[in-house]
């Protein structure tokens, strides 16, 4: 709305790096987060035994989930300009992709085509493996898919409003 984006479009710097720089920077507001939560076992360890294997597997699990949930807000937020329209849509995608499951199991029980569709969007049955210390390597895939698909797709979706933005102005311009 404030046009800053247009900034961005002319700045000297590609349009990955930005994008790719404000993923970083978020995903390291989590990691640093992470870090601090990471300490706790190894406080608890004091007072008794703590799997620490399987804790740090949880810990990783909840770092690839965190970095995917930011890849997809940071897709869906270059989709808007309003950034409360960009935080509902960003809380209504990661909640209907953790009610898949439940919503799978209403439609078919056995399981058909569209409930294997609908399992493919489904983060929760990703993240459960790496929750009870498991490491999948399938799990650790697929959100690394996910984050590489949405920024993929912000570079896009950022590409296509720079040029939409640049042939706009060359058609009001003086020639």
């Amino acid at each position: 709305r404030l046009k800053t984006d247009q900034m961005l479009f002319t700045a000297p710097i590609s349009l990955w790096k930005i994008i790719v720089g404000k993923y970083l920077a978020m995903v390291a507001i989590l990691f640093g987060v992470l870090c601090v939560f990471s300490l706790y076992p190894l406080i608890m360890s004091t007072a008794g035994t703590i799997p620490f294997g399987e804790t740090y597997i949880a810990v990783f699990g909840f770092f690839l989930f965190g970095a995917a949930c930011i890849a997809i807000g940071l897709f869906i937020s270059s989709l808007t300009d309003n950034i409360v329209i960009a935080a509902v849509l960003t809380f209504g995608a990661l909640l209907i992709s953790f009610l898949v499951n439940g919503l799978t199991s209403f439609i078919s029980v056995e399981g058909n085509l569209i409930t294997k569709i609908l399992s493919a969007f489904a983060m929760s049955t990703r993240l459960d493996n790496l929750l009870n210390g498991i490491i999948d390597l399938q799990s650790i895939l697929y959100f690394i898919t996910v984050i590489i698909l949405c920024l993929f797709l912000t570079f896009m979706v950022l590409e296509k409003r720079r040029w939409s933005v640049a042939s706009s102005s060359m058609k009001k311009g003086s020639f």
